[in-house]
């Protein structure tokens, strides 16, 4: 009687690397089976070098990594060890990796959720044109200048709130007093007049997981003036839209859409306390219903505080 065989055990290593020679680049499915099979290993290794949070960091900047990169990897090195090298290149300075193996660590859920939004930056980039408007808009298609400032302006920000000693959480709507924010750029004269200035009672930002872009709120009375710095233009069949989040347990609830480049002034219904209100910005699909509620994960979103 002939012995059944035993199919053959996987190599260690085998599925990740399996996962990593397919690519993951523009594939979320595959982004999530790689990060379900690798995310354990590297965050035990993280949480031997440092604390829960520069952990989480490390581990969101490495995968980010990981994905951008997995097929240009040096495939004589063992997937393992190479994604182990992309981790220890995010550890804070100072870290010190472990030498020996450690005990994989389940990741908290919210850190694939700050990776899944991330991700979503990364495609948002891939819908927007170069510049920031159009001459149809009345403005230059290479307005080098006015990015230059724009860019100045943020930094200043940025500075201005490190030395107030703010944290700047991200996905965090922050508050700033008027001069920590960006001062106001020019608008051309063939541009659509800007809003009439008012007294914010509340003044934040909706801010990335990644830098380079904010979205400036301001609240007077019920009227929102929602403001993206720096602005971008999106491909035709893109739309961002911004949505209120009155019932934390509840359905995200739309406000109106925002244009991309310059502020856009919405009314927050009088039934919503303004006070801790989570807002959020979504690109949408141009034909989604204009209140439908999001197709996607909010890729800015904060809250509005006291």
């Amino acid at each position: 009687m002939t012995a059944k065989r035993k199919p053959a055990a996987k190599r260690p290593g085998a599925e990740l690397g399996t996962l990593l020679d397919a690519g993951v680049a523009d594939d979320r499915q595959a982004m999530e089976a790689l990060y379900r099979a690798a995310a354990p290993e590297l965050y035990g290794r993280a949480r031997a070098a440092v604390e829960g949070p520069a952990a989480d960091a490390a581990l969101v900047a490495a995968f980010l990594e990981i994905f951008a990169t997995a097929k240009e990897r040096d495939t004589a090195a063992r997937p393992a060890a190479w994604l182990a090298a992309v981790l220890d290149r995010h550890l804070p300075t100072g870290a010190t990796p472990p030498k020996a193996a450690v005990a994989p660590v389940q990741p908290p859920p919210e850190v694939w959720q700050r990776l899944d939004i991330a991700i979503g930056l990364k495609r948002l980039d891939r819908h927007v044109k170069p510049g920031v408007a159009t001459m149809a808009r009345g403005r230059d298609p290479m307005p080098n200048e006015m990015r230059e400032e724009q860019d100045r302006a943020l930094r200043r920000w940025r500075l201005g709130a490190v030395a107030a000693g703010s944290v700047a959480l991200a996905l965090a709507l922050v508050l700033l007093g008027d001069r920590l924010l960006p001062p106001a750029v020019d608008t051309p004269a063939e541009a659509a007049p800007a809003p009439v200035a008012l007294e914010h009672d509340r003044v934040g930002l909706l801010q990335p997981l990644a830098p380079g872009r904010v979205w400036r709120v301001g609240l007077a009375g019920n009227q929102l003036s929602v403001t993206p710095v720096p602005p971008l233009v999106l491909t035709d069949d893109r739309v961002l839209r911004l949505w209120a989040m009155p019932d934390p347990d509840g359905s995200p609830q739309a406000l109106g859409s925002l244009d991309a480049g310059r502020t856009t002034t919405l009314e927050l219904p009088e039934e919503y306390q303004a006070d801790g209100l989570g807002l959020g910005v979504s690109v949408e699909s141009a034909e989604a219903p204009p209140m439908a509620l999001p197709t996607a994960p909010f890729l800015f979103y904060g809250r509005l505080l006291p």
